[in-house]
Formats: structure tokens, C-alpha cells, sequence
């Protein structure tokens, strides 16, 4: 059984191979040919299925796709799969650019809020917020974060905010 699954495969990717011109669409090689949808959206089954199924089905299928040799099948799809810095939902995958890098903040941002069940809201720029968090242990962290002098409300809220740890702790 594996032999005539094995010669079956064999034969319609030699088949399909010769019916798209039997070398690369773009440098004419012979070598490492690979089968390429055109249109990867109209794609309606992977390449290695084409031996299984009926050859009417093989040939409507041939339509939609072109012969390449794998370093331009590599190039190919990786440019189909790629999307422009600062694109996609999420920036380009492991780009560390400024636009990549905020739109990846920003889709976490959106994603946990999602889980919790909240709507996100962006939140206003550090100094902003101070303006509504000043005299709360949260201005302290801000003033902290930022470098800047804590002032006094500040450093009282967050002296009481650790002394009531500490109290519930011990109980």
C-alpha cells in the first residue's frame, strides 16, 4: 500500500510539475521545483492532497498554481506572510521598530482588556495622569517612575498604603 500511495504522489507532482512548464517562473531553473498558489486565497487544498483526489478536481486546481524553485517559493511566501512595519494587528512578528513596538502595546492593551471584559480605553500620558492620581500611593509610583520629586500628599499615601500591609499582614 505505501508503494502505490508513494508512486501515486510521485507521478501528480511530476504530472503537475510538467503541465506548468517544468521550471521556475522566475529564474528558468529545473532544480528544487516546488508547486506555488498563485492566489493564496483561492487556494482550496494543499499541494500534497492533489494526488488523492479526482483529476478534474487535480486540473482546476493546477489553474491556480505556478511552478518555482524553492529559494523564490521561500522568498514568495514570506512576502505574502510579511506585513509592512506598524501594520497588521500587531506590528511585523519580532520587529523591535518604534511603529511595530506601539502597535504590539497597543494590541495587548486591547487583547487583555477583551479577557476581562472591559473596553479599552487608552490611557492618558504619565504627567497627565499625576494631575488625577497626585495624593495617592499611584501619583507616588508615577513621580517614582518618572524621577521626578515626590511631594508630600504623595509619600503619605504610599507611607499609608505600606503601613496597612504591614497591619494585614500580621492579622
Amino acid at each position: 500500500m505505501r508503494e502505490y500511495t508513494l508512486k501515486r504522489y510521485h507521478e501528480r507532482r511530476s504530472e503537475a510539475i510538467a503541465l506548468l512548464g517544468g521550471k521556475c517562473m522566475v529564474c528558468g531553473s529545473t532544480t528544487t521545483l516546488e508547486i506555488d498558489h498563485v492566489e493564496r486565497n483561492l487556494k482550496t487544498m494543499n499541494v500534497d492532497r492533489m494526488a488523492w483526489v479526482s483529476r478534474e478536481r487535480f486540473l482546476r486546481e493546477l489553474e491556480n498554481c505556478q511552478v518555482l524553485c524553492k529559494p523564490h517559493h521561500i522568498d514568495k511566501t514570506r512576502e505574502e506572510m510579511s506585513v509592512p512595519h506598524g501594520g497588521g494587528a500587531a506590528g511585523r512578528k519580532n520587529c523591535s521598530c518604534g511603529p511595530c513596538t506601539v502597535k504590539r502595546r497597543e494590541y495587548a492593551r486591547t487583547y487583555k482588556a477583551a479577557r476581562a471584559g472591559k473596553s479599552h480605553i487608552p490611557r492618558a500620558a504619565p504627567l497627565e495622569r499625576l494631575k488625577t492620581l497626585h495624593g495617592t500611593r499611584k501619583g507616588y509610583m508615577i513621580e517614582l517612575r518618572l524621577g521626578i520629586p515626590r511631594c508630600s500628599a504623595c509619600k503619605k499615601a504610599n507611607a499609608d498604603y505600606t503601613m496597612d500591609l504591614k497591619e494585614r499582614a500580621r492579622t
